[in-house]
């Protein structure tokens, strides 16, 4: 990725741009989006980022670790708080770098080895994925959570098709909790409930529901895996057919 990088942003529009230019934009872009977080803020909204408006784990992270006034967006509000500590920024950093970090190898620890994949337990990765991709932006507005229609979407199949009783109605109250928590973001509720990341606190529902489904596939989804020697999906047909 990192090469790719280097040759798409740096060496393909050189012949065009030339060489000099190119660098000095990337220069600019590093230190104006990359480079430029503070205790104000970050990106080229800073006024916006550590606001109610992001409901990113960064952003939920250091308004509930330091004093952050979340209606910093707009002057005319009165400021407002919801830090559980008072840590300094540097400090709330690293609490955001270890959350990630313990994401991170959940993530990598409910993935499933090559040998026992199957079509349920990879769109199930893949959903999770996508629940991550969301949160750990550093940006997550209320519309970036359109993202979770795909990891909502396969909770649906599963609460319509799993062959366990209990395991469909599990499913279906997840999701029902999820779209009373992205309702909260509805005009008609305070904005302080999505300073408190209620879209943050749907996405992790979601996720909960994805994890609990591969580490616990329906019988069916057993005997579907793919052989070690050629790799290929050898499903069971009597499965799928009942």
């Amino acid at each position: 990725m990192v090469v790719f990088l280097a040759i798409f942003l740096f060496l393909v529009p050189a012949p065009v741009r030339g060489f000099q230019h190119n660098v000095s934009e990337l220069k600019t872009w590093f230190q104006g989006m990359v480079g430029s977080s503070s205790e104000q803020g970050f990106g080229q909204r800073a006024e916006q980022n550590w606001s109610w408006v992001n409901q990113s784990i960064i952003a939920v992270t250091h308004r509930l670790t330091r004093p952050v006034n979340y209606n910093q967006d707009n002057p005319a509000k009165q400021p407002a708080y919801m830090n559980l500590f008072n840590l300094d920024f540097r400090t709330a950093n690293w609490v955001v770098l270890a959350i990630s970090l313990a994401i991170g190898l959940g993530y990598i620890a409910v993935m499933r080895p090559p040998a026992r994949l199957t079509p349920l337990s990879e769109a199930e990765e893949l959903g999770l994925l996508f629940c991550l991709m969301t949160v750990a932006s550093p940006l997550a507005r209320q519309y970036y959570f359109v993202w979770l229609f795909f990891p909502i979407t396969i909770l649906m199949h599963r609460g319509a098709f799993d062959p366990r009783p209990a395991v469909r109605i599990g499913t279906w109250a997840a999701l029902v909790a999820t779209g009373l928590l992205m309702c909260l973001s509805l005009p008609v509720f305070p904005k302080d409930l999505q300073a408190y990341g209620n879209n943050l606190a749907a996405t992790a529902v979601i996720a909960a529901g994805l994890v609990w489904h591969i580490l616990h596939p329906p019988l069916e989804a057993k005997a579907t895996a793919l052989s070690p020697a050629g790799g290929e999906l050898q499903p069971d047909m009597q499965s799928i057919a009942r």
